[in-house]
């Protein structure tokens, strides 16, 4: 629930992992989170252009993924990814 708002259906699936939040079908979807200022956005930024991401989905990073190393990320990816496969 949000306020005095009852609870929301969306189709818009999110499977939230360790570091990343995976949007299998929301393309348009994803960056890094609005609590993520500075340099450790623009880190972010450097390590998400050598993540595999598959077209067609969209992923924001979380918090929690400040000051990890792309190989991290990617594992965190793969792992939603699987998910989302099985």
């Amino acid at each position: 629930e949000r306020g005095n708002k009852g609870a929301a259906l969306t189709t818009y699936i999110s499977l939230a992992g360790r570091y990343l939040v995976l949007m299998p079908n929301n393309p348009k979807a994803g960056g890094i989170s609005r609590r993520i200022e500075g340099d450790d956005r623009s880190e972010i930024r450097e390590a998400l252009r050598v993540l595999e991401i598959p077209d067609g989905m969209g992923l924001i990073v979380r918090t929690a993924g400040v000051g990890k190393e792309h190989e991290e990320l990617q594992w965190d990816l793969d792992y939603l990814l699987a998910l989302w496969d099985a």
